[in-house]
């Protein structure tokens, strides 16, 4: 879903898949929302 949604690139390496986040393109645009994200991620305690 998400390589469809354009998210990710995909790198085909022999028989395995190397899966990279479109950070560049998501940074332009939707400027500070990844950062965003691993921030409030960050903070968060792990649910008992």
């Amino acid at each position: 879903m998400l390589r469809e949604a354009g998210v990710t690139w995909t790198t085909v390496k022999g028989r395995s898949r190397l899966v990279r986040l479109r950070r560049d393109d998501l940074d332009t645009l939707f400027p500070g929302l990844l950062d965003s994200v691993l921030n409030g991620a960050r903070r968060t305690p792990p649910a008992a």
